[in-house]
C-alpha cells in the first residue's frame, strides 16, 4: 500500500476512489470509545478504534500502540 497524493478538490470523491468506506461518528461509537480498556488516551485513537468496531471493519495502521493493543479489533499493519 502506497501513499495517496492529495490534490485541492479531490478530497470529497477520493474515498470512493480508493475502495474506502467512511463511517459517521454517532453516540454509539462515543460511547464504545469511552469503555476501551488498556489503550491510550488520543481521543482520535479512541474514535477511530471505536468506528473500526462498531462496524466490524479492518482498521489500517502504522500506530504501534493500536497494533499492540490486546482486542478483537481486526488490524492490518502498514509498517514498512
Amino acid at each position: 500500500m502506497g501513499r495517496t497524493v492529495l490534490k485541492p478538490g479531490s478530497v470529497p470523491c477520493l474515498p470512493l476512489q480508493a475502495g474506502l468506506r467512511e463511517f459517521p461518528l454517532d453516540g454509539r461509537i462515543g460511547i464504545l470509545a469511552t469503555q476501551l480498556e488498556n489503550i491510550h488516551r488520543d481521543p482520535a485513537d479512541r474514535f477511530i478504534m471505536a468506528t473500526s468496531l462498531q462496524h466490524q471493519a479492518t482498521l489500517i495502521t502504522a500506530d504501534e500502540n493500536v497494533l499492540a493493543w490486546q482486542s478483537e479489533l481486526v488490524r492490518q499493519d502498514t509498517r514498512l
